[in-house]
């Protein structure tokens, strides 16, 4: 049996099995042969050469039909024959995610980040992320099929190149170029609220949707982020100079805001410290009942309503998801965006809007990143013709 890179795969009717075996978990030749057009044959051949490739794993009998009949071979995608791994870069915390073919997270990690002065420091802190990833997960590096990266700022992703970051003073950073010197699998740069966009539309709420809106919403102590991932027709949509949904707002920050919280609230920030508080300090007493943190979060959801709502008069999307630590709170959160967008925007397009949150809290632009490379794996190419053409 030989074993094979996914992205040698040329055969565009591979492609398009691996994918359906991909989407169904499960599923039988003759299905299949009925979801695709292709003939029984022709499926009976392609996944022969993808099961010798090691790529697709025969599951045994499933169930006969109603009508009777031989049990079925199940067939499913082989999950462990490769990895990828996603990291989302911001200016206090580094977060990574490992996952397997299907999407499963294998491992997480979280390490703080507070001494990036350098692009070389960026590059340093990449490097023990991905391989402390492998190191928990006891996997090679040889098995990793690419690494995604979601940092905030603009980035290139023709190029590889960070355009503008908070993270540090420079600009027009190679960082992709820096990073390749250290691994020999594909890497992937893209601005955080996009890859939590990709994420979504991979592995959780936007499956399947074609047009909608990811907001990235990061708060703490003495920073607050906002961002917008816009995917149209299922593809990201980057703009000109790579920054559409980068608004020049800011939101407040939590030191600002503890200022108007109640008394056990303020208390417990002194207990803590100012730098051990987070966004998750008030997102726990608003699910507890606290009235004055549920009330900075109508506030807060308010104000990302009225941010937002000229994107979603202007879009008419399908979906907005609203990303980050804040999605754990659901309709607490979501009730006020629908407000203001409701007070700022046709009624036509308001009904047409389903409001959801994330379905990765804190790893959604980890998770994203590495979806990223995902679709780029899995990627099938339009075809134009009745001719079959190979990938590359």
């Amino acid at each position: 049996m030989q074993t094979g890179d996914i992205r040698l795969i040329k055969n565009i009717n591979e492609r398009v099995v691996l994918n359906m075996i991909r989407e169904h978990k499960l599923i039988s030749a003759a299905r299949l042969a009925t979801i695709t057009g292709m003939r029984p044959s022709t499926i009976s051949s392609l996944l022969k050469d993808l099961q010798d490739k090691d790529l697709v794993i025969n599951r045994g009998k499933g169930e006969s039909t109603d009508k009777g009949g031989k049990k079925p071979f199940l067939w499913s995608l082989n999950s462990s024959v490769g990895y990828v791994v996603g990291l989302d870069l911001e200016i206090d915390e580094a977060l990574g995610v490992l996952l397997d073919l299907e999407g499963n997270v294998i491992e997480r990690l979280v390490q703080r980040n507070n001494t990036i002065a350098t692009p070389e420091d960026l590059v340093e802190l990449s490097r023990r992320m991905v391989f402390g990833l492998l190191e928990q997960a006891n996997v090679s590096e040889d098995l990793i099929l690419g690494l995604g990266i979601g940092l905030t700022g603009v980035a290139d992703v023709k190029k590889g190149i960070i355009l503008k970051t908070g993270m540090l003073p420079d600009t027009q950073i190679p960082f992709g170029d820096m990073l390749q010197q250290l691994f020999k699998f594909p890497i992937f740069i893209e601005n955080n609220a996009n890859a939590a966009a990709m994420g979504e539309r991979w592995l959780g709420k936007a499956v399947g949707v074609e047009n909608f809106l990811a907001a990235l919403i990061e708060l703490d102590i003495y920073h607050g982020g906002f961002g917008i991932g816009v995917v149209i027709n299922g593809e990201l949509f980057h703009g000109v100079s790579y920054a559409a949904g980068e608004l020049n707002v800011t939101l407040p920050t939590l030191d600002a805001e503890f200022k108007t919280l109640d008394t056990r609230l303020q208390n417990a920030r002194r207990e803590q410290g100012d730098n051990t508080v987070t966004i998750q300090t008030l997102i726990d007493a608003a699910r507890n009942g606290d009235q004055a943190a549920a009330a900075y979060f109508n506030r807060l959801g308010y104000n990302i309503g009225r941010i937002i709502a000229p994107a979603i008069g202007l879009f008419n999307p399908e979906m907005l998801i609203i990303e980050g630590d804040i999605a754990e709170l659901d309709k607490l959160v979501t009730d006020p965006i629908k407000s203001a967008i409701d007070l700022e925007v046709l009624e036509i397009t308001s009904v047409a809007l389903n409001i959801e949150t994330g379905m990765h809290g804190r790893f959604a632009v980890s998770i994203g990143a590495a979806s990223i490379i995902l679709n780029d794996i899995f990627k099938v190419p339009l075809v134009t013709s009745n001719r079959i053409d190979t990938y590359f």
